[in-house]
């Protein structure tokens, strides 16, 4: 081949690869583009979005810190900026390092646990469900949501607030809880890793999430390829629905497990079990098989929403909720929080 054809290639090649990544680009930055792009485009460009683009708050040395027992918590007393493509949002961090003034840590009556649902990912503070619930109920409620927590850790988490008065405890569940629960209950406890590997995990993920010329294209071609090896390894170890069923039940199980440790902390509370995963991930299956085991159990209610949830409710590219779907969540929550606060009054 003469050198001609080689810089003609090499031409053709650097046009394309400039071309497709002006298309990702324009298709994650330009408000309102990635709705406009067809189904199958919008997944590639969310899958580079996950992996190479979003920044999580656990790991940013403005918003988050090491913790020995839950490997992080998010940075006592101080306030950051977090920011993603889709949201540009402040948190306030109280001396327990989670996103609540300190007042709310003071007898709280009512506890919400969860992972970055519940800690509002995408919303300001006061938008989050938490504090929308704090509104529809006149009741002070503490937001102890930290983003990636599994029910394990959401139990290590839980056991340091005060609570002597508490009355109320709503624990989100999400999909991706499986492994640390997994883990928990296989050894009894998490394998913690150390602060200087949190540090180089940390600067590992912001190096990561740092531009540079054709990242986007190289994303997508990488993630071309492992999409393909999964799709043949599928095919070649495809699940039947036996299994299906064999891993929610290990899923239901740990869950259940790590859940009664919870309820042995605050052994007089009600609990409000709900599940929220993001868009186009909400399920049934596993709340309902958890409500089975508390159909006769007073202090326990299951509640499912997040498969009542529209489309509207989230940020297209980032999956979260966003401030409607905060809304929509708290509205279905509240009506319980108020019969139990009801109760309780009674109960007096």
């Amino acid at each position: 081949m003469s050198i001609g054809k080689v810089i003609q290639t090499f031409m053709i090649i650097l046009f394309c690869l400039v071309v497709l990544e002006g298309l990702i680009a324009f298709s994650l930055y330009a408000p309102g583009a990635y709705q406009l792009i067809p189904i199958l485009a919008q997944d590639a460009v969310s899958r580079i979005y996950t992996k190479h683009v979003v920044q999580h708050i656990s790991l940013l040395p403005e918003c988050a810190q090491y913790d020995q027992e839950t490997f992080y918590i998010l940075k006592a007393n101080s306030t950051c900026n977090y920011s993603n493509i889709e949201f540009d949002t402040t948190f306030s961090i109280n001396s327990e390092g989670v996103r609540d003034d300190e007042l709310a840590l003071t007898e709280p009556r009512i506890i919400a646990l969860g992972d970055s649902f519940t800690m509002g990912v995408g919303v300001e503070q006061d938008e989050t469900f938490v504090e929308r619930l704090a509104a529809l109920t006149g009741e002070n409620i503490l937001n102890a949501g930290i983003s990636s927590f599994g029910t394990e850790r959401e139990y290590l988490l839980l056991k340091r607030f005060d609570l002597s008065k508490l009355r109320i405890v709503i624990l989100q569940y999400s999909d991706n809880d499986f492994i640390e629960n997994a883990e928990a209950v296989r050894q009894k406890s998490l394998n913690i890793k150390s602060r200087s590997e949190y540090n180089r995990i940390s600067a590992k993920h912001l190096r990561k999430t740092k531009y540079f010329p054709f990242k986007f294209a190289l994303g997508f071609f990488r993630d071309a390829f492992s999409s393909g090896i999964r799709i043949i390894n599928r095919k070649i170890k495809a699940k039947t629905k036996a299994k299906t069923t064999a891993y929610l039940g290990e899923e239901v199980k740990n869950f259940l497990t790590i859940f009664a440790k919870i309820r042995q902390v605050a052994p007089s509370a009600k609990y409000i079990l709900t599940e929220l995963n993001g868009l186009k991930r909400a399920r049934t299956a596993f709340l309902n098989s958890v409500n089975e085991y508390f159909v006769n159990d007073s202090l326990v209610s299951v509640i499912k929403i997040e498969d009542r949830a529209s489309i509207s409710n989230y940020l297209p590219i980032d999956g979260h909720l966003n401030r409607s779907g905060h809304e929509f969540v708290a509205k279905g929550l509240a009506p319980l929080i108020l019969q139990y606060l009801e109760e309780d009054e009674s109960a007096r």
